[in-house]
């Protein structure tokens, strides 16, 4: 029984990472929607195309960290990444919160084994409901089989034109 709920955590904690990779994808390399304040520049609770201009420029400075005037792919990854970085900061950080029952700031197995999540994945993969998972219902759940995941990617590489 033990080694189920190990089994399970391990399969819920590799389910989340997936889940997380395949949304940051999704989003094109890491593109974010800022708050309107953060746009707001004059803070007068109107945004302008001038202050819409303003942050796409801030946006690029940032990005361009030898001040080329150009974005590498490493200045692109570079900062993909960063935000990524921040975006599992706070959700890490809200896990911990929310699932952080003995308030010591840090997430025991136990903890870990309690959190809903990992179940309702376990019952969406699934499929015959037996209470056990085939090798068949697993892969049919990994990343990049859904309808849209990954169009973009292959519409660009179906785009390029073939070398020898």
């Amino acid at each position: 029984m033990k080694t189920t709920y190990w089994i399970a955590g391990i399969v819920a904690v590799g389910l989340g990472a997936s889940v997380a990779s395949v949304a940051v994808a999704n989003q094109g390399g890491g593109h974010h929607r800022p708050s309107f304040e953060a746009l707001d520049a004059d803070k007068d609770g109107k945004l302008t195309q001038a202050e819409l201009d303003a942050h796409k420029v801030q946006e690029f400075a940032k990005a361009d960290t030898n001040g080329d005037g150009k974005l590498s792919s490493e200045e692109m990854l570079a900062r993909a990444t960063a935000r990524q970085g921040e975006r599992m900061g706070k959700r890490v950080s809200r896990m911990i919160e929310h699932v952080d029952t003995d308030g010591d700031g840090m997430l025991s197995a136990a903890e870990m084994q309690a959190m809903p999540r990992g179940k309702g994945m376990f019952n969406r993969m699934d499929a015959d409901s037996d209470g056990a998972i085939t090798a068949e219902e697993f892969a049919a759940h990994e990343p990049g089989r859904g309808k849209h995941r990954g169009s973009f990617m292959r519409k660009m590489h179906d785009d390029k034109p073939a070398t020898e």
